[in-house]
Parts: C-alpha cells; structure tokens; sequence
C-alpha cells in the first residue's frame, strides 16, 4: 500500500512480503516509510518509519484439498466406508 500527495510530494509506502515455508511456518517482513518536506504531515513522521519482521507458526494443520483420502464433509457421503 503507497499513498501520495503530489501537492506537497509527500508520501508513506508499506511494503510487505509474505513467504509460506511449509504449511504450518511463514515469514513476513515489511516496512512503513514515511517521506516528504519538514513541513509536510508525513514529512513530520520520517523519524516514525518502522520496519519489521515476523515468523508465524499455525496450531492448526492444513486440511487436504479433494482426492481420495479427503475427510472433508462433502466428500464423505461418497467415500466407501467411512
């Protein structure tokens, strides 16, 4: 997300990149730039901009995706012997 004022050219970009390393672990990094003149609202926030780092761990497994060993609620009228 980017927002740009080009009456006073100031700005505040928040980058942010998200990476599955398996189903249960993700890493994401990401930013809040602040940048435009002294006197300007966001030139005011350059000493506010942030950066950070995240690494996420789920409880919960991912559930399969259809197929024949899927347990989900829709297939389970059509599986034989469940």
């Amino acid at each position: 997300m980017s927002v740009l004022f080009f009456t006073r050219l100031d700005f505040v970009v928040r980058p942010k990149v998200i990476y599955a390393l398996t189903d249960r672990w993700k890493v994401t990094v990401g930013a809040a730039i602040f940048r435009g003149p002294p006197q300007s609202f966001l030139g005011r926030l350059r000493d506010n901009s942030t950066a950070y780092a995240e690494l996420r761990w789920s409880f919960l497994a991912p559930r399969p995706r259809g197929g024949a060993g899927c347990r989900c609620c829709t297939h389970r009228a059509a599986a034989p012997g469940y």
